[in-house]
Parts: structure tokens; sequence; C-alpha cells
């Protein structure tokens, strides 16, 4: 589900924490779990086992507002057309309770976190974004992106999301009783296409914001 999800996708602004874990709703909640993420923030044994508590809450929360990814694949044996119809509107909706649970413990979070180890996991949120952080609201404010800007980059993005749920056969990642898909071209091609999507995003970008763009992700 999550690799047709349009605009989502792998290494959005190449190499980085956004290569290692993958674009569309990242969480800090969710990276911050990552033993990667943690050794980068230097997080201490206590605040691992807090962070652990904190996220188990937060995952139990994403259940009960009907988060979780069962959801999507109860959804593999419909027709591709409503399949694709109920796909987004459950996008849709774990999209609004992500927010709202983000929302909610936030605050939680920045309390078990140093002011450096904050500012340094949202860096590394942006850059696991990929592609979607160009539709995060503070990324949008720092770079002024112009609303002229944000309508050509969604349009890039539902562009390439159609061209991505076309690599995947119909039925489902399961197939539908016919040939087995070749799901390593699959991800060749759908490698290809995010790297095509990404520079023509970044096209779309002044120098000037591409260069705020690099501060705001960091290293």
């Amino acid at each position: 589900a999550f690799a047709q999800r349009p605009g989502g996708g792998q290494g959005g602004f190449g190499g980085g924490f956004g290569g290692g874990f993958g674009g569309g709703m990242n969480s800090p909640f969710t990276l911050v779990r990552n033993e990667a993420v943690q050794k980068e923030l230097n997080l201490s044994d206590e605040q691992v086992g807090d962070v652990k508590t904190l996220g188990d809450k937060v995952s139990e929360e994403m259940r009960s507002a009907g988060g979780g990814r069962e959801a999507f694949q109860a959804l593999q044996d419909l027709p591709r057309e409503e399949r694709d119809k109920k796909m987004a509107e459950l996008f849709a909706k774990a999209e609004e309770s992500r927010k709202k649970v983000t929302e909610k413990f936030q605050p939680d979070l920045d309390k078990i976190l140093e002011a450096g180890q904050r500012d340094r996991l949202k860096q590394i949120q942006i850059q696991a974004d990929g592609s979607r952080a160009y539709q995060n609201a503070e990324v949008v404010a720092a770079l002024k992106i112009s609303k002229e800007q944000q309508d050509k980059l969604a349009a890039i993005s539902k562009e390439f999301g159609d061209k991505t749920r076309e690599l995947f056969p119909r039925g489902g990642a399961g197939g539908g009783g016919g040939e087995r898909p070749n799901f390593e071209e699959i991800q060749k091609k759908r490698t290809e296409l995010n790297a095509t999507r990404d520079k023509q995003l970044a096209e779309v970008l002044t120098a000037d914001q591409k260069g705020a763009l690099e501060k705001l992700k960091g290293k």
C-alpha cells in the first residue's frame, strides 16, 4: 500500500536518512524509535526507554483511530478502481489521524528530548519524508513556496503517483491468479520514476529555496 502511495517513496532528497527510512507518513514517534536515529540523536538509555513507552502509546492510539495496516490489507482482493478509491480514502483518514495523534503526544516527546535533539529530529523527518516534505506546512512557510509552486508540486506528485500505481498488477500485489509479478523489476522502475519525479519537483524551486531546503534538512 505504501509503495503505491502518491508522492511517497524513498530518498526524495537524495541519500541521508531519506534513503534509509522511506517516505510518507513518517512521524517523529516512529523515527525516534529507529536505532540509527537514536544513535544520531545520542539518546541516553533512559531516553530510549521513555521514547519506547511513548511510542507504544502512540501506536495504540493510531490503532484505535483506524490507522493500522490491516485496513489496507483488506483491500487487496477488490477490483483495481474500487481499491484505489478506498485506498485514497484510507490514506486521507490515516493522515488526519496521524496529525491529531502527533499534536496530542508531541509535548510528551518534547519533554523527553533536549532542544538540540528536537531540532535534529525535525531535520531527519524532512529527509525521511522525501518528496512529501514539500507538503509540510513548516517547509512551505520556511521556503516561502507560492500557491503557484504548490500547485505545480502537487501536479507532479499526482502524475508520478499514477505512474507508480500502474507498475503494480491488477488485483493487488498478490497477483489475482496470473503470473507472479517481478517485484525486483517493479522496484527498479519505481526507483527510476522517483528519481525523475524528484528532479522535476526540485526544478519548481528557486535557487534560494533550494538552499533553504538544504539548511532545513541538515546533514
